[in-house]
């Protein structure tokens, strides 16, 4: 099976603007390109239009370059157009591969993310930044604010939910509430397995919002039943990687509280 992932979008000037899908296995490797055939479908620019249609292809990834029209000269500076390249060449095993030479510019990236935040909120009027409220946790709030088109939407939410997960929590609510074959189940048992599986995706799909607001013990439940399907966390895809940090931010928020 295979997810199609968005990038953010870059606006370079006004002129511009660069977006890219990234097709990865779900088991979050991206094989390397080794068949010719396959390798002659990269590396050309192509018309893109309303109708063009791009179809997914495992071990690459595409790159759309849209132009916008200039309101001075009534034109584009070109006409738009996507081009398929390679995308075994970064994955999470060759990052962590070249991890020690990749460090020092994930550092610069991440204080320049920061540093634009402080600037502007000093533009907006802020005295003071609270060594406090620095951290980790505010860099990934960041990187989610600026990852506009790699943010979650209710639709990819609900559309990962069924296609990765569902299937793992029916066969262990089949086992806790000892129904043995679905098709000759009571109906009570059916609704009663139904409702919590309608209940997980709803809270898996609550992650769309910019701050999701989720219990800790839901948040934990969640992990436990991605736990189940991705025994070993090397072989999550990127998006459920992506999820799996939103959890457990929403984890360390709730642990802000005390019980009264």
């Amino acid at each position: 099976m295979v997810t199609m992932l968005k990038s953010a979008s870059v606006r370079t000037g006004d002129s511009l603007v660069y977006s890219s899908h990234h097709i990865q296995s779900t088991n979050g490797a991206t094989p390397m390109l080794e068949n010719t055939a396959l390798l002659s479908l990269c590396g050309e620019f192509k018309p893109l239009t309303d109708k063009t249609v791009i179809k997914e292809i495992e071990g690459t990834r595409t790159v759309e370059v849209s132009y916008q029209t200039s309101s001075k000269t009534g034109k584009k500076i070109r006409e738009n157009a996507y081009i398929r390249i390679p995308s075994g060449h970064i994955t999470n095993e060759t990052i962590q591969e070249n991890m020690d030479e990749l460090l020092p510019f994930v550092v610069s990236y991440l204080q320049s993310i920061e540093d634009k935040w402080i600037k502007a909120e000093h533009k907006n009027g802020r005295d003071n930044i609270y060594p406090a409220g620095l951290g980790m946790p505010r860099i990934f709030q960041l990187l989610e604010e600026a990852d506009e088109g790699g943010r979650f939407n209710k639709e990819q939410l609900e559309a990962w939910f069924t296609d990765t997960l569902e299937s793992t929590l029916i066969a262990n609510l089949q086992i806790k509430l000892g129904i043995d074959d679905l098709e000759s189940a009571e109906a009570e048992d059916l609704e009663k397995l139904q409702a919590v599986v309608n209940g997980y995706k709803a809270v898996f799909s609550s992650l769309a919002a910019p701050k999701a607001s989720i219990l800790k013990e839901d948040a934990q439940r969640m992990l436990i039943l991605i736990g189940l399907e991705f025994a070993d966390p090397a072989e999550q895809d990127a998006l459920t990687r992506k999820i799996v940090v939103k959890i457990n931010r929403a984890i360390a928020e709730s642990s802000k509280l005390i019980d009264l």
